[in-house]
């Protein structure tokens, strides 16, 4: 009997188009806003396809000559720009976390989050999937230029019902997009490539927020 094939493909196809969706919307701002967003953020940013592929790709690690990279997110205009980048979780799994950038108040300030797998280590305290405030990103090594720097850091951890590097994408999608329109919208256009995959990452998301199938 012929083996059913899996609609679970690498975390990054996923994300490789979305990263392309970000692209294009982040050029298609005007030149005064990218500017002021890029002070905002004191990071640098992927301004092109290529440059977003392999942050993807190659997931950013502390302690390496490779410094961090973000990547645009496709939000529609009117909203306040939104940048993430994969970072290396540094553990034995190769698990992926997601550091996830926001430029408000007209780009004059920047507030960071980060979603992460659950610590394996000796130190357990966050041994589950969560979020928290971020007021450097990448392990801690790229400080936001424009964020308040007395917001905590490492606690509250508020859990997220993710089991993966998917789920975890999946999660800082519904965050960014909203529920249920805009994040369909979302996922049909970076999971189109893959037979069956819109549907099941829909129903991924509805398990994350805790509720059964969507009705039609």
């Amino acid at each position: 009997m012929a083996r059913r094939q899996s609609v679970e493909p690498r975390w990054d196809e996923l994300a490789l188009e979305y990263a392309r969706l970000g692209v294009k919307s982040w050029n298609r701002r005007d030149r005064a806003t990218r500017k002021a967003a890029k002070v905002a953020l004191a990071i640098d940013i992927a301004e092109d396809e290529y440059t977003a592929s392999e942050v993807v790709k190659k997931p950013f690690r502390a302690g390496t000559d490779k410094a961090l990279v973000l990547i645009p997110m496709p939000m529609p205009e009117g909203r306040e720009l939104a940048f993430f980048a994969p970072v290396d979780a540094r553990r034995s799994d190769g698990a992926v976390a997601y550091d996830l950038a926001l430029v408000v108040d007209e780009c004059r300030h920047a507030v960071g989050f980060r979603l992460e797998p659950a610590d394996i280590g000796a130190d357990q305290s966050h041994g589950y999937d969560h979020v928290q405030l971020n007021v450097a990103m990448g392990h801690r090594t790229a400080p936001l230029a424009r964020t308040a720097t007395w917001l905590p850091d490492s606690y509250p951890a508020f859990p997220l019902r993710s089991s993966g590097m998917r789920d975890r994408f999946l999660a800082m999608t519904l965050a960014m997009h909203g529920f249920p329109q805009h994040v369909v919208d979302v996922v049909n256009q970076v999971a189109k490539r893959h037979v069956g995959l819109v549907e099941d990452c829909l129903t991924r998301i509805d398990g994350l927020i805790g509720r059964g199938r969507r009705s039609a």
